[in-house]
């Protein structure tokens, strides 16, 4: 009966928002519709189809469908007239339950000793997903993820500029910062509150205001695991006129007049070019991005996200929902909720997923 009308189901029941493949039957009710929209006969009705399907997979195939995956966001971005922007890195833990390949005991905040797995993802600040790899929940965040920033930067569109990355305090090791400086890119990233770290913060002798309750220094710190000094800057919000201030209160802090009413963040960066103010306020553009990650992970957690290969099989058809849709914004400026897809973004899928499919098709031919 060929592998085109699995596939298919397998991204229409991703598209309307399935998070497990026994939704397939979800849009089931329109099966003729759609049979003749994409001129096929049949079309699976039982989730244990696809599971058959996906389970003849290999490597070779999921390193085609990521390809194909990747030209669509490249497709997308294109149509969009995407210029330049940041590139935001984040990680997650995503629970597993049962016995699900590669999910290992690690870091889980929220359910301590329960198997996971511990995704990479790379998203545009206009908030497209443009790449993404699984991989075990017993490795550190920033395990892979300069193999993982290569593999992104070469497949994004030639004609787009990255303008610099930021990620969080997981990837603030000096091998990825010196990867990031070797190929010219600029960043912002966050740095945990270490030892050094805070000492740095204790030796700062004046602070300057930039918003009620906010305050900002700088300087140039060279850490005990680096080789040369690099721009940090701090920030600091005040606790009693800022309730809901962002940022940690080392523990060693609590003692200290000077410090005590404070919550700290600092981050790292190599754009001399940015005021101290602007990078802190680039780098928190990303917590938007962040936000998105919540529903991206429910929607791809069902899926199994299948660790037999960086940026598994399900993680890619997973993602498809995650690079057309955008934040409902609040008053505030924050969004809400991805619970939408923008009229114009949908229509350009419209036009590429017919040939995605295709593309797809053909590349698993024999699985």
């Amino acid at each position: 009966k060929g592998i085109y009308p699995k596939v298919l189901s397998l991204f229409l029941t991703c598209l309307t928002g399935g998070t497990r493949f026994s939704d397939i039957g979800s849009w089931m009710h329109g099966r003729e519709v759609v049979a003749a929209c994409f001129g096929v006969k049949w079309l699976p009705r039982a989730a244990s189809v696809l599971t058959r399907f996906l389970g003849k997979f290999r490597h070779m195939h999921a390193e085609r469908l990521r390809e194909s995956s990747g030209g669509l966001a490249r497709r997308l971005l294109e149509a969009e007239a995407v210029a330049e922007d940041d590139l935001v890195l984040d990680s997650t833990v995503c629970t597993r339950y049962g016995e699900q390949e590669g999910s290992k005991k690690g870091y889980n905040p929220n359910k301590p000793g329960r198997p996971s797995h511990h995704p990479l993802k790379a998203s545009l600040g206009c908030g497209y997903v443009v790449n993404l790899w699984n991989r075990s929940g017993n490795v550190h965040t920033a395990d892979q993820v300069a193999a993982f920033l290569d593999q992104t930067c070469r497949e994004l569109p030639p004609s787009l500029k990255l303008r610099r990355v930021l990620a969080d305090s997981g990837f603030g090791e000096n091998g990825f910062l010196k990867h990031l400086e070797s190929k010219g890119l600029r960043y912002i990233v966050a740095m945990r509150l270490s030892a050094c770290v805070q000492t740095a913060i204790r030796q700062i002798a004046e602070w300057t205001e930039v918003a009620p309750g906010i305050e900002m220094a700088e300087a140039r710190i060279r850490l005990s695991t680096w080789e040369q000094a690099r721009r940090m800057v701090f920030v600091r919000q005040h606790v009693p006129s800022r309730p809901r201030a962002t940022g940690k209160q080392p523990t060693l802090f609590e003692d200290l007049e000077d410090h005590r009413e404070y919550r700290y963040g600092a981050m790292v960066t190599n754009d001399e070019e940015l005021a101290a103010e602007k990078v802190w306020r680039t780098y928190q553009g990303k917590r938007i991005l962040i936000l998105q990650f919540g529903p991206f992970k429910r929607r791809t957690a069902g899926w199994g996200m299948g660790m037999a290969f960086p940026g598994g099989l399900d993680d890619q058809i997973g993602v498809l929902p995650g690079q057309v849709e955008e934040p409902a914004v609040a008053g505030n400026g924050v969004p809400q909720s991805l619970n939408f897809v923008r009229g114009d973004v949908a229509h350009v899928i419209a036009a590429v997923l017919p040939d995605l499919m295709v593309e797809v098709a053909s590349a698993l031919h024999g699985a």
